[in-house]
């Protein structure tokens, strides 16, 4: 990110100080159907889903500890991002800790986090993704407001989408155990591997990511996944209106 930054500064000749704070600055996720509740216990300001809404952000205090909270996170429930001066990390979790302990919170790994984020069909750059991908392929054109009269990357967005479609990123239930990275059959006929596999109690069954190419023209929703039965559904796999993350 800082290299693509400082690239438009030297281009747009700019003068602007780019100073990079990532070894600066700690990040928790605070997530779950309980987060607010437990924040609340170690907050004096407003973090109500009126004065802080999904996707937004606000300056507050948190143990004594100045955060600057987003309403975002990997997983499909509410969750708050709370970025704050690295040193004091250790007594913000602590702290986070000790207030979520009526609610039994703990904290959770990337094992967790994999299945949650895969339930929500939230993308792993680099593993669901490939170095030619444009928002078309992975289903998040919607994301892209084309009808804005310029911005970087549009002509390009534009030669693209005029392109037939001959490859998509799917949602897939599996009757099997999960295996990731393993070949998609239409038929006999390779026609894309599984990017990301789990299973999940939520969903109630394996459920999977891949990549799809088509097939005379259209894109097949029956396939084998390595030795399963796999077929195309749509995503997300966990409470699909949002609801959740949104409460």
């Amino acid at each position: 990110m800082e290299a693509w930054l400082r690239d438009w500064i030297d281009r747009w000749d700019l003068h602007v100080h780019l100073l990079d704070q990532t070894a600066q600055v700690g990040a928790i996720l605070l997530a779950g159907p309980d987060a607010r509740r437990i924040l609340e216990r170690l907050t004096d300001d407003d973090v109500s889903a009126e004065a802080l809404p999904h996707m937004r952000h606000a300056e507050i205090i948190v143990a004594d500890v100045p955060c600057r909270a987003l309403r975002v996170g990997f997983v499909g429930e509410v969750g708050f991002e709370l970025h704050h001066d690295r040193s004091r990390g250790p007594e913000l979790y602590d702290a986070l800790l000790e207030a979520g302990r009526p609610e039994g919170s703990q904290p959770f790994g990337l094992g967790a986090l994999d299945v949650l984020r895969l339930e929500k069909a939230h993308l792993y750059l680099g593993q669901d993704t490939l170095p030619d991908d444009h928002p078309a392929k992975l289903g998040l054109d919607w994301a892209v407001a084309m009808e804005k009269p310029d911005f970087i990357g549009k002509p390009a967005l534009e030669r693209m989408g005029a392109l037939p479609l001959e490859r998509t990123l799917v949602g897939l239930r599996i009757e099997g155990e999960p295996r990731r990275g393993v070949p998609l059959l239409a038929g006999d006929r390779v026609v894309g591997r599984t990017t990301s596999c789990a299973r999940s109690e939520a969903a109630r069954g394996t459920i999977a990511l891949g990549w799809v190419r088509t097939v005379d023209g259209s894109f097949p929703t029956e396939l084998v996944a390595g030795d399963a039965r796999a077929v195309v559904v749509p995503t997300p796999f966990y409470d699909p209106e949002g609801a959740r993350l949104r409460a």
